[in-house]
């Protein structure tokens, strides 16, 4: 008995282990357990993690990846096991909203050392040195210290303010990137990060002028290699294959390598994001303000409009119940769709994330958000019959040979990096007596089909390629409408088709698929309404700071002499305005009276939020300081010393922060001043304002407020003051102070070094700047001279991303071709056959009478599309007929039973006697037929023929449907490459509209040629 319970104890503990093995299985502990075969680890290719990977690592599968976001959200969505990259910015990523992944502890590899690339031919003698002598002046008095801790730390985004040097000998042109936060980056249009500031300490320390090149890492050390750049500051690893190039300097930092994991398999402590409501957008984006952050905030807009590629049955499925109170519209490409969502046409559309992504790199205005779609399978398609399955094994075969190789990751980073030049495909030609294979697709998907400089190109049509080429089959290639791409397979017009084809249910029971080559997430489109701050503008704001400066230009400031400089430095050809209120500037601006005005930053927002035809520039054209001036006597430099006492103990106290909650905020019940409370036990303070600068000094309910005057009340409270406030204008407030009328001043008071001269100034309570406020949409040319310019060179840049741009003039020069050509041969074919019908109308047999005219009330019925996607993909579908010919065939037979009626009522309009007449005069019925009777009937029906061959080449559009490149088509292509609709819609048109003018040109002559009353009289 002990025995068995001894027994089943064991087999307890046994059963109790395995199962606790079968819990943790999957679950990542440390860096040290992925180096084994069983993970995937991706790494930012040209990364040192990718090295170190190789020796710390060697176990485990590596993968490259050309931008780390796209790392990142394979690790997300389970495409790999890991990323590694550096633990900082990876860290922000979460802290900036990245979700459902966690940093492993523990470094992979020892800590990378960052320093400063430095050019062996700079122009600058002893340069490494020079640097070197910086970098240690920078740690011994403690600011690269405090350099590090606010950057890299605190995540400090703010610059302080540095000097430049008034009399510069050298000058020192420094490499960045411009990429990557927190070292250097952009923010607000202008370089910002860690390695800047360093720049600009460096420049200071050096005494030399400082200039930025922004370069990608692939070409950054070239620069410094040839002399262009002096140095490189750009978060640059020291490694062994650059010191063989460049010199470095000593360590300005040093950073450690980790890994990311997706969060459900990490087996540690899970630490959590900041911001839950942007959980659903991508990391790029979070810095955007998108229309929706998510689909449950899209479910809320109960007029809610998306879009639908025509063919994407399971999307529309799950679109529909994901959001069942949205109408849906139907499209036939995604650059239609990404253009309607980018401009506020539409709310969204779903669609594979590389897919969108792409048409996010090419409309500034879109991006996405996650859709909440399982990953979906990406596969080919083939028939499902012998040869189909026989086809769909092989490719299986060539996919995991390819897989296990590595091979397509090397295609996912050629296909979705940024190196044009490389994204090239060849198809090959048959070997050895292999067949040909015909493949369908629908080259409007980039990056997987799409056309580039005239030929089908992109991930699939590689991999496709690759695939014939090994096995020796030729590929041809036939560009067909999406709709049509299934149809043709399950008609057997197509051997497989490929088209960004997910491994839906409804294909697999028709169809036989491949397996996976790609595996991607579904993400919804949706617009990007601004950046953050809210009143960012999304014009170019070089382009406008350029277009003002130009004599007919009118801007208006105050007078002062701060707002005087920055005109004469920006806009130095411009009129100017000057007014006593901002209030009537920007009635100004709005009423297009004037083309800009400057102000202060904070001014600036509180105008725009009344103002809604006005924006602010996103550039400040000058840093200020915002402070109290006080008389330069004995009484304002001890007011002054007592204020600057005030604002350092109430900024620790955290009052700035709450009195810029209150006056730039929206809740007005909270913005009030109460003066009884102030007792005049020290005396009575006499301040003078200018009540016109809002927040800081306004009139509200008849009493002056403010930020400022908030500040001052509050400092007369905490000294026993009384206070008096003096409206004035500015130009009267420094005279005030001089005079003793005042005893000081506020309402938002740049510091300059000019007024340092004739007055004290208190610490700082605001740091702003002087904008540009422009009207809304527009560069705010006063003239329409200017418009037109602007008009003008928008077409220029439309001409060449449309026409001359990878010679995409070929295509509408082929596709117009293309359309004359099947204008002309379906315009004599339907000639023939509307004669042959009309000739069975005429005739006195009931069945051929009855055949004619089933024949044209069966084609009259029958849309053109439809007939021509029967006759290719039904009638002709084994035949091999081009499609062009299958196009002649199908508006031949379309344009016929129309001409049939024409010419029968054109007939019976000729009187009966004619015929009698000519068979009088010993005329054959034919003969008689063909030179009486018919010409007569020409001028009859002529008329209405000219209209409907017209509609006819106009209805030509729509052979792309079956796999016809024609002007209509080309349009479409092009669109699909510039995502850009104004350009290639109307040149289409213009063109359809010179060819039909030309045809009916041409059928207007031969109509006068006919008419009996043109022609010359014989004389006999």
């Amino acid at each position: 008995m002990k025995r068995m319970i001894a027994f089943l104890f064991s087999l307890f503990v046994l059963m109790t282990g395995l199962v606790g093995c079968n819990e943790e299985r999957g679950l990542i502990a440390s860096v040290e357990q992925m180096n084994d075969p069983q993970y995937t680890i991706g790494y930012e290719e040209g990364h040192s993690a990718g090295t170190i990977l190789l020796q710390t690592h060697p176990k485990a599968k590596l993968k490259s990846y050309g931008d780390k976001i796209v790392g990142y959200e394979s690790v997300r969505q389970g495409k790999i096991d890991g990323f590694a990259f550096e633990r900082l910015q990876m860290q922000m990523a979460i802290d900036n909203g990245l979700e459902d992944v966690q940093i492993l502890e523990g470094s992979v590899g020892d800590t990378i050392d960052i320093a400063v690339g430095i050019s062996r031919v700079s122009k600058i003698p002893e340069l490494e040195k020079k640097i070197n002598e910086f970098i240690d002046f920078m740690e011994q008095n403690g600011s690269l210290d405090d350099m590090r801790k606010r950057w890299l730390v605190l995540g400090d985004e703010k610059i302080p303010d540095i000097a430049k040097p008034e009399n510069p000998t050298l000058l020192l042109k420094v490499g960045t990137s411009g990429l990557v936060q927190p070292y250097s980056y952009y923010k607000d249009n202008t370089l910002n990060g860690f390695d800047i500031e360093f720049s600009k300490r460096f420049a200071l320390w050096l005494n030399a002028k400082l200039e930025f090149g922004v370069y990608d890492y692939g070409a950054i050390i070239a620069a410094a290699v040839s002399g262009e750049i002096d140095c490189i500051v750009a978060n640059l690893n020291v490694t062994k294959e650059r010191k063989e190039r460049i010199s470095f300097s000593k360590p300005v930092y040093r950073l450690d390598n980790a890994i990311m994991v997706k969060k459900d398999r990490y087996a540690g402590q899970i630490t959590e994001s900041n911001d839950a409501s942007k959980k659903d957008v991508p990391l790029q984006f979070r810095n955007k303000k998108l229309k929706y952050n998510s689909i449950a905030e899209m479910n809320k807009n109960n007029s809610l409009k998306l879009g639908m590629q025509t063919g994407f049955v399971f999307v529309d499925k799950e679109t529909r119940r994901l959001l069942p109170n949205a109408k849906i519209d139907y499209y036939k490409s995604t650059p239609d769709m990404a253009y309607l969502v980018a401009n506020g046409k539409l709310d969204g559309f779903i669609n594979d994330e590389p897919v969108i992504r792409y048409a996010a790199l090419e409309n500034p205005n879109l991006g996405y958000i996650h859709a909440g779609f399982e990953p979906m399978d990406i596969v080919a398609v083939f028939p499902k019959n012998e040869n189909g399955r026989a086809l769909r094994d092989e490719l299986n075969e060539f996919i995991e040979r390819y897989r296990a190789k590595g091979l397509l990751d090397s295609i996912d980073n050629l296909w979705l990096g940024h190196d044009e030049t490389k994204k090239v495909v060849t198809f090959p030609k048959a070997k050895d007596g292999k067949p040909t294979l015909k493949m369908a697709t629908s080259a409007i998907n980039p990056p997987f089909e799409y056309i580039k400089n005239g030929e089908i190109v992109g991930y699939e049509m590689d991999l496709m390629a690759r695939f014939c080429d090994e096995m020796g089959y030729g590929l041809e290639v036939h560009d067909v409408a999406f709709e049509s791409v299934i149809l043709g397979i399950e008609t057997g017009m197509y051997d497989f088709a490929v088209s960004t084809l997910s491994a839906t249910p409804a294909f697999k029971e028709k169809n036989y698929l491949s397996n996976a080559f790609y595996v991607s997430e579904c993400v919804m489109a949706v617009q990007i309404v601004g950046d953050e701050q809210p009143s960012q503008t999304l014009m170019n704001t070089k382009e406008i700071l350029d277009t003002l400066n130009r004599p007919e230009v009118k801007i208006g400031t105050v007078s002062s002499a701060t707002f005087n400089t920055v005109i004469d430095r920006f806009f130095p050809k411009s009129s100017r305005l000057f007014f006593k209120s901002h209030i009537d500037m920007a009635k100004f601006v709005e009423a297009g009276k004037m083309d800009a005005m400057l102000v202060d930053e904070p001014t600036a927002k509180l105008l725009v939020s009344e103002f809604k035809e006005l924006e602010i520039l996103d550039k400040t054209l000058e840093p200020s300081d915002y402070a109290y001036a006080f008389p330069k006597n004995a009484k304002g430099e001890l007011l002054c010393a007592q204020m600057n006492e005030f604002i350092q103990a109430s900024m620790k106290q955290g009052l700035k922060t709450e009195l810029e909650a209150i006056w730039f905020g929206s809740d007005e019940s909270l913005k009030k001043i109460d003066l009884s409370k102030l007792k005049p036990i020290s005396g009575t303070l006499h301040l003078a304002v200018n009540s016109t600068c809002p927040p800081f000094t306004y009139i509200k309910d008849n009493a002056i407020v403010g930020y400022d005057i908030d500040w001052i009340v509050r400092f007369c409270e905490a000294y026993g003051y009384g206070l008096e406030i003096s409206d004035m204008n500015f130009e009267a407030i420094l005279p005030s102070l001089a005079a003793g009328t005042s005893d000081f001043a506020a309402g938002e008071i740049t510091v300059t070094e000019e007024r340092k001269q004739s007055v004290y100034f208190s610490a700082p309570v605001y740091n702003g700047g002087i904008v540009a406020v422009v009207k809304n949409g527009a560069a705010n040319k006063s003239e329409n001279s200017a418009e037109e310019e602007s008009f003008i060179a928008s077409l220029k840049t439309s001409f060449e991303r449309t026409f001359v741009r990878e010679d995409r003039w070929k295509l509408v020069l082929q596709g117009i071709g293309v359309t004359i050509f099947i204008s002309i041969l379906s315009s004599i074919f339907g000639n023939l056959i509307g004669f042959l019908v009309c000739l069975l109308r005429l005739s006195k047999n009931k069945i051929a009478d009855a055949f004619a005219i089933t024949y044209i009330r069966v084609l009259q019925g029958t849309p053109a599309v439809v007939l021509l996607m029967i006759l290719f993909y039904v009638v002709f579908a084994r035949s091999g007929l081009d499609g062009v010919w299958v196009a002649i065939i199908g508006f031949g037979m379309n344009f016929g039973a129309y001409v049939s009626e024409m010419m029968r009522t054109g007939i019976e309009a000729v009187d009966k006697g004619q015929m009698e007449a000519a068979l009088s005069l010993g005329y054959t019925k034919t003969r008689a037929f063909f030179k009486i009777v018919f010409p007569q009937a020409a001028r009859h029906f002529l008329p209405v023929y000219q209209g409907e061959f017209i509609s006819m080449v106009k209805m030509t559009s729509v052979v792309g449907y079956i796999a016809v490149l024609d002007l209509t088509k080309a349009s479409d292509i092009i669109r699909s490459r510039t995502y850009e609709a104004f350009f290639p819609l109307v040149t289409t048109a213009i063109i359809y509209f010179l060819i039909a003018w030309a045809l009916t040109r041409v059928l207007t002559a031969i109509q006068k040629r006919i008419d009996p009353k043109n022609r010359k009289k014989v004389r006999y």
